[in-house]
Order: C-alpha cells, then structure tokens, then sequence
C-alpha cells in the first residue's frame, strides 16, 4: 500500500491558503509532499530495498527519480519518503518543481528482495490545485422561495436561507461552507453556520439559516451575509449579500384621533348614521418604515365585530370614513359605543395594533354631538 500526500500547507505566488487540503490535494506546484509504503513482504522474511519516482503516470518518474529510498528504521518492510529529504545515492534534495496546476501525479515504489524479484506499488493519485473557487451573487432570501431577491429587513420570525448564483472549484470541488452574519461596514461576524459533505447539487441555494442565529443580530444594526467556500485543495474564497436591517419590531405606536382629526373633542355617531370618522397619527417606524395601516370598528377595546380591518392607507397620519356593518351595527342601542383599531404595519412585516380608549357614543337621534367620556 502507498500514500502521497501534502505534508504541510504552502504558499503559493505570495497568497498561503487557509486550510490544510484534504486526502488526494495539494495546493500548489511547491508543495512539501510526503509519501509512506507498507504491505510488502518476503517468502523468506528477508529485507527489501526500494526505488521510488514520482510522475503523472505511474513509474513514468517526470518529475522525480527512479531514487533508492531506505527502508522504515523500525521496519524493513515498510518505508517513508518526503520531499525535503536528501537521497542517499545522490546526496540532493529531490525536486518537485515540475508539478503543474490541475494534474495529478502518482508515487511509485519498486520493492526488491534479495534475489532481484521485484514488486510494484503505486499510490492513489495526488491533484495539484492553485485557484481559490469562485463565489459570486450571494443573498439572503425567503426558505422555500424561487425569487433570488435579497431581503432588506429582516426580523426574528422570518425562515431565511443563504442563495447564490455561483459557487464553484472545478479542479478540487468544495469541501465545506460557511455563512456567517457581519457587521455592515466590518468584518466583525457576530454569527456563523457550517456545512460540510458538499453534494453538486447543493449549487443554487443553501440550508435554512438557523433561528439561534437571529438571537445574536441587534434590533436596528445593519449586516450582510458573508458566505465563505473552502475548496479541498484548502483554498477558501468568500462573497458579501447585500445590506439588510434587522427590525425585531413593529412600528411606535401612535394615537387614534376619535372624529377623524387632531383636536377634536366630540365623539359620536347616530343609530341611523351610516359612516364615522377615524383618524391616526404618531404609528412611525425608523427601522423599515410603515408599509400599510388598517382600521376596523367593534363594540369593544380591539373588536372587530362591526367592521373587519381594512387597508385605508400606508403613511404614518391620516384619516378615513368607515361605513357601518353588519347587524351589530344596525341594532346599536342608545349610549352604546364603537371602538376603532387601528393596524400599522411596517415593512418588514411586524404589526402594532392600538385600540381607542373612548369610542363613539351612538345616539338615538341627530342632536348636538355628545361629548366624548
């Protein structure tokens, strides 16, 4: 059995690469390399020498040898090889200055008994791999979506995975990946999450990011998604989503304006009224901003048994007139009251929902306006 193998991580043009490669990858043509054999044996128990080279071939020795290489000290039958030690019968290092990004290369042993029979050996292949891969088009979206679009707010309920449009090694595949969330602005990572065992089909998007990870983001803080892939070569290169807020809030909340304006200090409707007046102001949001406000009518605080919300706008202030329905609202006795809620909505989809305190006293018969209490 013969291994080849980098021994150690290597820099190659000035750049070091992060990681150590795994089995079968080097990182660059000046790779220190080792190699080890064993298994061979002898009718007779005897010693066995060996000669080694090394090539893109098996036993076509371009880059090393044929070189004779002792056996193990501690067992003739076995041996080791590194490519910063000197050979015995030449007294030089031996050079592997000729491997070549993108190849493979094999080491091949020749074990000789004493009678000159001999017994050939060669290891798996070792691919030489320079390039960092290729990560581009990241974004945070929606779990179980098609769109690609990149998610300007964010909030602690929302189910986000990681997508991409490219993210590639096509000499030494990916190994593993690692989404991590960054401060805008910095590389300051404040969460992060791993996947290894890369399949080909996991090219497109990426695994739903966990909920724990939202605890540690601050309401209001700007981020990114820093995607990181690792190559098996040990290579690793990364790629920033764009910005996005995370509000863990719904918008301030604001005041109903009972009569539909500011200042006004009557409230009231009549038992053959068909519409009142409802007016909002202070629902503002820093964070996202508002996106929609909703009014419904109910016979108390935050009930909604006389008119179900509806859309009336999507700014912070504003009024409308609400026409009654309903059988509640056409056997509204005398003195009882109707309350608005009022829904503002910001857009990253959080509500605050507010209730009026007073209501609007419903009368038997168009008299002056009774004054709220």
């Amino acid at each position: 059995m013969v291994h080849l193998q980098q021994a150690s991580t290597t820099t190659v043009d000035g750049a070091s690469s992060e990681f150590e490669p795994s089995t079968g990858f080097a990182n660059g043509p000046w790779a220190l390399l080792s190699g080890s054999w064993s298994g061979f044996s002898t009718a007779s128990n005897g010693n066995l020498s060996y000669e080694i080279c090394l090539g893109s071939t098996p036993f076509s020795c371009q880059v090393m040898g044929p070189l004779v290489a002792p056996p193990h000290a501690n067992d003739p039958l076995a041996g080791n090889w590194s490519s910063d030690q000197r050979s015995e019968n030449t007294g030089r290092r031996p050079s592997n200055k000729h491997l070549l990004c993108g190849h493979a290369y094999f080491l091949a042993v020749r074990a000789y008994d004493c009678a000159g029979f001999m017994t050939p050996a060669v290891s798996p292949p070792l691919k030489v791999c320079c390039d960092r891969p290729s990560v581009e088009g990241v974004a945070l979206v929606h779990a179980n979506t098609t769109s690609s679009a990149s998610m300007p707010y964010v909030t602690p309920l929302d189910e986000l995975e990681v997508a991409w449009s490219k993210l590639t090694d096509e000499c030494a595949g990916i190994r593993d990946t690692v989404a991590e969330f960054v401060v805008s602005g910095s590389t300051t990572a404040v969460a992060a999450w791993s996947q290894s065992n890369w399949t080909a089909g996991q090219r497109a998007s990426w695994s739903i990011v966990p909920m724990a990870a939202l605890a540690y983001l601050t309401h209001g803080a700007r981020y990114r998604v820093r995607l990181r892939a690792i190559s098996h070569a040990g290579w690793a290169a990364e790629a920033l989503s764009p910005e996005f807020i995370f509000d863990a809030t719904g918008p301030d909340t604001g005041t109903i304006l009972e009569g539909g304006s500011l200042g006004a200090t009557t409230c009231y409707t009549h038992a053959v009224a068909t519409a009142v007046s409802v007016g909002w102001q202070g629902f503002v949001d820093v964070e996202s901003g508002v996106s929609a406000v909703q009014v419904g009518l109910g016979s108390s605080p935050y009930a909604l048994d006389v008119l179900p919300l509806q859309l009336v706008g999507g700014t912070s202030a504003g009024s409308v007139s609400l026409e009654l329905q309903g059988t509640l609202a056409a056997n509204l006795t005398s003195d009882a009251r109707i309350f608005a809620t009022v829904r503002a909505i910001n857009r990253a989809g959080l509500s605050t929902n507010t209730s009026s305190s007073k209501g609007f006293l419903v009368l038997d018969e168009l008299a002056q306006p009774a004054i709220c209490k």
